[in-house]
């Protein structure tokens, strides 16, 4: 299970973020995947989970997502993602990406990605939840066997990121 770390602030999400905007491009991207390095015990035992923020540059109208890579031996096509929401577990099909294979002796891995939309009411109730100190987190499950959980710091971190580039450009949605 991915485990967010209880000592990280929302202030160090909010500063850690990374912003791309290129010149003529209609969208930014603003990303937490920077705010923490995820256990790294080589190719074979991979795992990242960050979100990620897509903000219209003339409206300030955001999208959001959850990302989350890991190695597997057994690729797949399609996965179950369950997640938490006031109003109980909430279910979706998502896509499964696949990026290099890796190979060491007869032993091969592939790396799959799963991006998932999630609306902007569901992060910011999590957002009110985030106090300093205590630890907590959004829970989420990928079936068959993986589970996690993003941080209330990481995503009140990523939203008031979020809201002072809209507030760069002048717009609020």
């Amino acid at each position: 299970m991915t485990q967010p770390h209880a000592h990280l602030t929302k202030e160090h999400f909010k500063h850690t973020t990374t912003l791309t905007a290129k010149a003529g491009e209609p969208y930014a991207q603003l990303s937490t995947e920077k705010g923490y390095e995820e256990t790294y015990d080589g190719a074979r035992e991979f795992t990242a989970t960050y979100l990620v923020a897509s903000v219209d540059r003339k409206t300030g109208k955001a999208g959001y997502a959850l990302s989350f890579m890991d190695t597997t031996t057994q690729p797949r096509k399609m996965a179950k993602l369950s997640y938490a929401s006031p109003e109980g577990w909430m279910e979706q099909q998502v896509k499964v990406k696949h990026g290099s294979r890796l190979c060491k002796g007869t032993e091969c891995w592939n790396l799959e990605s799963v991006s998932a939309v999630l609306p902007e009411d569901l992060l910011r109730a999590y957002a009110k939840r985030y106090a300093p100190g205590t630890p907590g987190g959004w829970p989420f499950r990928i079936a068959p066997d993986i589970t996690g959980e993003i941080s209330y710091a990481e995503i009140a971190g990523l939203l008031e990121r979020v809201d002072d580039y809209r507030t760069t450009l002048g717009v609020t949605p």
